[in-house]
């Protein structure tokens, strides 16, 4: 019955009430949770639109730069969204989300059981536990045998490329040192190694996940 009654009203009005839900919506979105306080661009409060649409053009970065530089550390995105340019902020955020390993998939409880158990660590630190991982050994094998030869080319600056094992990229940077000591760091060294090892770590990852695929896709 009462819908009998309303159905003529929505066919004559139904412009209207498209309108209406829609300007709703949007001034719903733009004091959404009270983030009307921050700037950022004129549709942004509205609707995720337009960061789609920026998205699209694939120089998003370039737009969020530009914002921060007009309004502040603080910029609205979206109707939900904030970017923010302080990296202090990230802790204020996110809260303690560094303190626990990733390893075991992001679970702080699990973590403090694992790996941050407080009896396990007091037994370490009193010599009752000694527990190793194999890769820590290894790391620190690895370590002390190359120390000397690292500090032979590091105060003589001579490669031994005529031992038959070739020259490795830790040899060429800390060469480097012994060349630019003023520009090439000890930590300079590091950061150049490890990004080196993520660099071909993230190409044999896609690489393996690649081979597998196909492997499980097409068995024969």
């Amino acid at each position: 019955m009462l819908l009998a009654e309303l159905l003529p009203v929505i066919r004559t009005y139904w412009p209207l009430l498209v309108l209406s839900a829609l300007a709703i919506h949007l001034l719903r979105n733009k004091f959404n949770n009270g983030l009307n306080k921050y700037p950022g661009h004129p549709l942004a409060a509205y609707t995720n639109w337009w960061r789609f649409s920026d998205a699209l053009r694939r120089k998003a970065e370039k737009t969020h730069v530009g914002l921060h530089r007009k309004y502040g550390d603080i910029v609205r995105l979206g109707p939900n969204v904030l970017s923010f340019a302080d990296p202090r902020a990230i802790k204020i955020i996110i809260g303690d989300f560094l303190s626990y390993a990733g390893p075991v998939g992001q679970q702080p409880f699990l973590d403090l059981v694992l790996e941050k158990n407080p009896i396990k660590l007091a037994m370490q630190r009193w010599g009752i536990s000694k527990t190793v991982f194999p890769v820590t050994r290894f790391a620190n094998d690895q370590a002390a045998k190359r120390a000397s030869e690292m500090e032979k080319i590091k105060l003589e600056g001579s490669l031994d490329e005529g031992s038959g094992r070739g020259v490795d990229l830790l040899m060429k940077f800390t060469q480097a040192q012994h060349d630019h000591p003023e520009f090439m760091t000890d930590r300079q060294v590091l950061s150049s190694c490890t990004s080196m090892i993520f660099a071909g770590s993230e190409t044999t990852a896609i690489s393996l996940s690649s081979i597998f695929y196909h492997l499980v896709k097409h068995p024969r």
